[in-house]
């Protein structure tokens, strides 16, 4: 069937579209169940497409996935929630980076087209719906798979590269004596790093392996079952009906060039930072031995639900706008005026990142805080020391600081440990080492030193190397 311009393709994201289904392209949904009797099954069309691609050729997933097809608008109803993920499009959740290391491994499987060039049956058969703008007349089925690598950095890419090649040679040309060598087998098992996303009726487990999904694609091949619609070839019903009971369509050619491009930029952007944030507050407990850290923890949560709040608005916001453009209610315009609204600046990416920061770092130390007060190890955090309200730079001013913070502790000896972040995080052994060293010597002394730990963390002074600073505070006894 040769596309006129009143012909659009899109990706089958839901999969229950026969020939004769009704389709809104503005929400891109299916509207009705509707289905006709194929007047043309195309068997012989019968065909594999496999290609490798490198993550330095992509800024993130919504690259990948209009290189296999995915176009602009329906992306858009994706990250907008207009329309739920299934299968492959599912790969827009993923949050890893993409980078010279990563690696896409997608591989499809034509099994049939159906196609209808009975027209006129398809518009007397299928019920009128005032939501519909177009009609499916042809259906492509088969399977689909997207395999994603992060390759450590300790490992050949190149290596990995040639074998990846020679498969997916073997996989396009449909050989039919397909199987891995011993060899092939280890080099594929020895990959940790795997996403995989496919049709469903395929792939039920993101975490599948990849040796599996090799092992399996004969199987899948010749098993219809596993067969699925993969894209939808959909006809205009204002072409069909020759009425005015159709929306009349803003032209999607134009859409990918005006400013609704800004919106995946942005959602992805924002999605990804959420996603990170979300991850932060699952790992703060849900008590402190702090009062001061449990009102710090509260006050995070309420800023975050906040910022989820207004995140919602503007989800909400920009779906009923882009439903509105794609149906000529509105200009394009509208979604930079939506964007730079006031209120909702709080979800400029820089800001939100700011906010992703400020909690990690606050985590950090609350989390270190805990542990050093759990064994009974005194936190002082010397970027909150100032002298004359200005920080201190120098490491004799915080010497002589702590001491005179440390006086009043009479009768006693007390080490301080100075340490930061960095040092904790690049010298884990070393930090393990002092910290175990510094407990078991105050056994030792039954308890009677005080160990303190200055974290350096945020300080001007940046630290070279962890630090023992011996002190002893006994008092004379007339004193």
């Amino acid at each position: 069937m040769k596309l006129s311009s009143h012909f659009i393709e899109r990706k089958a994201v839901d999969v229950s579209g026969r020939l004769g289904t009704l389709y809104d392209v503005s929400q891109d949904k299916l509207i009705d169940q509707y289905s006709v009797k194929s007047s043309e099954i195309q068997s012989t069309t019968q065909h594999s497409i496999c290609r490798i691609f490198s993550g330095a050729q992509f800024n993130n997933i919504i690259d990948v996935l209009k290189e296999i097809n995915f176009d602009d608008g329906l992306l858009q109803s994706i990250l907008l929630s207009i329309i739920q993920p299934s299968g492959i499009s599912s790969a827009i959740d993923y949050t890893q980076s993409i980078n010279e290391n990563t690696r896409f491994l997608y591989y499809a499987y034509v099994s049939k087209e159906e196609i209808s060039e009975d027209i006129d049956e398809i518009v007397t058969s299928s019920s009128y719906s005032s939501c519909a703008t177009h009609i499916i007349m042809k259906t492509i089925w088969g399977f689909e798979i997207l395999c994603i690598l992060s390759i450590p950095n300790d490992q050949s890419t190149h290596a990995l590269d040639s074998l990846l090649r020679n498969i997916a040679y073997r996989l396009e040309h449909n050989e039919k004596d397909f199987v891995l060598t011993d060899r092939e087998e280890d080099e594929i098992s020895s990959l940790t790093d795997i996403t995989i996303f496919g049709s469903e009726t395929c792939i039920d487990n993101h975490h599948t392996t990849l040796l599996t999904v090799f092992n399996r694609i004969k199987s899948w091949q010749t098993n219809e079952n596993f067969h699925q619609p993969l894209q939808y070839t959909m006809c205009c019903l204002e072409s069909l009906y020759n009425n005015d009971h159709q929306p009349e369509l803003c032209d999607s050619s134009n859409l990918i060039h005006d400013q609704t491009l800004n919106i995946e930029s942005m959602i992805m952007d924002i999605d990804i930072w959420i996603k990170h944030l979300v991850e932060i507050f699952k790992k703060i407990p849900k008590n402190f031995s702090s009062r001061i850290l449990n009102k710090r923890s509260n006050d995070f949560q309420e800023q975050f639900c906040n910022l989820l709040t207004i995140y919602g608005e503007f989800r909400s916001d920009l779906r009923k706008l882009l439903i509105g453009i794609r149906r000529n209610y509105y200009e394009s315009i509208e979604i930079d005026n939506v964007i730079s609204d006031e209120y909702y600046s709080l979800l400029q990416i820089n800001k939100i990142k700011k906010f992703f920061h400020k909690v990690n770092r606050w985590l950090t130390k609350a989390l270190l805080f805990e542990q050093l007060n759990k064994n009974q190890i005194r936190y002082i955090d010397i970027s909150t020391i100032r002298v004359g309200g200005r920080k201190l730079t120098k490491i004799e001013d915080i010497e002589a600081i702590i001491k005179r913070i440390l006086i009043k502790e009479n009768y006693c000896d007390v080490t301080v440990w100075y340490s930061d972040h960095r040092l904790q995080s690049e010298e884990p052994d070393i930090w393990k080492f002092l910290y175990q060293k510094l407990i078991s010597e105050r056994q030792q002394t039954n308890h009677r030193m005080i160990i303190v730990y200055a974290d350096f963390t945020d300080c001007h002074y940046k630290l070279k190397d962890n630090t023992l600073l011996r002190l002893s505070m006994r008092l004379p006894d007339n004193v």
